[in-house]
């Protein structure tokens, strides 16, 4: 299964039940996103080197959870996802980001 559909689906698993098709990668035009929702994309890739050749990536993601609600449990669920981190929250146009990291 490609990466991509396999983070899909782990962030899936953090949405209410109403609401697990909400997770883009490429998320469409602002009118057309459903709240809540996870938008994620590829932040950062670290190589670990040997002999002066690569040998692993570890690639790191950015999640922003945009949620109406600032009191709902998305964020708390997604922070129980091994190798996750929070990073900042901020309110524009009267939604809550908040942002994460998270290693996959």
């Amino acid at each position: 299964m490609d990466r991509y559909l396999q983070l899909r689906s782990l962030l899936q698993t953090v949405m209410p039940e109403d609401h697990k098709d909400n997770v883009y990668f490429e998320p469409p035009d602002k009118s057309e996103i459903n709240y809540p929702c996870i938008i994620y994309d590829l932040d950062d890739v670290d190589k670990l080197h040997a002999n002066d050749k690569p040998y692993q990536l570890n690639k790191r993601y950015r999640v922003m959870i945009i949620e109406l609600d600032s009191e709902t449990p998305i964020s708390n669920e997604f922070l129980m996802l091994p190798l996750s981190s929070y990073v900042d929250k901020y309110k524009s146009e009267g939604l809550n980001h908040t942002i994460h990291n998270l290693y996959f």
